[in-house]
């Protein structure tokens, strides 16, 4: 005779943290869920130096631990005493996952928006604002350490990022918003970018009302929104903008160095692949750079010449205000 599980009761469960209850037990907990995959690793693996696969692994664990940490330091990640805390990540191979459990304030509004309900009221519509802040806070921390990787390594990455349920510990991550965010990882696009869910869009709207200029709100600035057709598949989805500048103390650095090196990247990959389906990927990079060197006033050098991509002209990269 098997041991048959204890009923689960409706009434509110007290919590050793956010993914345990009082007895230590599994419990799923509202979380951002992100999954990333870095490109081409077979090819990578293949091609590179013993030395300098060593030092890409090196970075890589340096980067998501520093990512971690980093996350740890907003003090709204714990949701105060109550459900004390970390963000949680995995990394096998070329994969990560990272979940970093809501605070209870934002559980709500968050997982309302990602229903597509808009707050109602005054007081509803800045209880967003707030957690729109605290998810982009999250959201940008990442941007930080993807640049760092593909501008160090040359390194090409694909991911989403969700919101939803899941269980997570130092070994495992389990539940509903890891799947949504390996589907959209694999299934939502084809291209190198980090995926959103399309609410972002509404919330954008929401979050840009409470700015004089929209461009001050922080999705404009971490987000962007792109439309394409690869195959016989069209794509419309928010993604990270990862190449946007994270400190404008850093600005003159992301300029002369930073905007060049990803250049140089997308240009060796437009000239040394002939694989259509490679090819397209690079393409997708070429338009959205441009954009981000259109967008952010820099000098036409620093652009990619795509006269005669006729395949470019089809791909749109835009701000969020052009989604709307």
């Amino acid at each position: 005779m098997t041991d048959q599980p204890a009923a689960v009761s409706e009434e509110a469960v007290k919590v050793a943290d956010a993914y345990h209850d009082a007895n230590g037990q599994p419990i799923m907990a509202e979380s951002i869920v992100i999954y990333i995959d870095a490109l081409a690793t077979k090819v990578y693996w293949e091609q590179e130096s013993d030395p300098t696969k060593l030092e890409f692994v090196r970075d890589w664990v340096r980067q998501f631990n520093e990512f971690r940490e980093n996350l740890a330091i907003y003090r709204g990640l714990t949701g105060g005493a109550a459900t004390p805390q970390s963000p949680m990540a995995v990394t096998f191979t070329d994969n990560v996952a990272v979940t970093i459990p809501l605070p209870p304030e934002h559980i709500a509004i968050l997982t309302a928006l990602a229903e597509h309900k808009l707050p109602a009221g005054l007081e509803a519509a800045n209880q967003a604002h707030e957690a729109l802040n605290w998810l982009m806070d999250m959201v940008f921390t990442l941007q930080i350490h993807i640049l760092r990787l593909v501008w160090g390594h040359s390194r090409l990455f694909r991911g989403a990022v969700r919101v939803g349920p899941v269980y997570a510990d130092d070994w495992t991550i389990i539940g509903d918003g890891l799947i949504d965010a390996v589907m959209g990882e694999e299934e939502g696009t084809v291209v190198p970018a980090i995926q959103l869910p399309e609410w972002m869009v509404q919330a954008y709207e929401l979050d840009a009302s409470f700015y004089k200029d929209h461009r001050d709100s922080s999705l404009y600035q971490t987000l962007g929104h792109t439309k394409f057709t690869a195959g016989e598949v069209d794509y419309s989805f928010v993604f990270l903008n990862y190449l946007t500048c994270p400190d404008h103390a850093e600005y003159a650095l992301w300029r002369d160095e930073v905007i060049p090196a990803h250049k140089a990247i997308v240009t060796k990959g437009l000239d040394t692949n002939t694989n259509s389906h490679v090819r397209f990927k690079f393409l997708w990079m070429a338009v959205y750079h441009n954009w981000v060197v259109a967008d952010n006033g820099l000098d036409d050098s620093l652009r990619i010449d795509l006269d005669g991509e006729l395949a470019a002209r089809s791909i749109i990269v835009q701000s969020l205000d052009k989604a709307t």
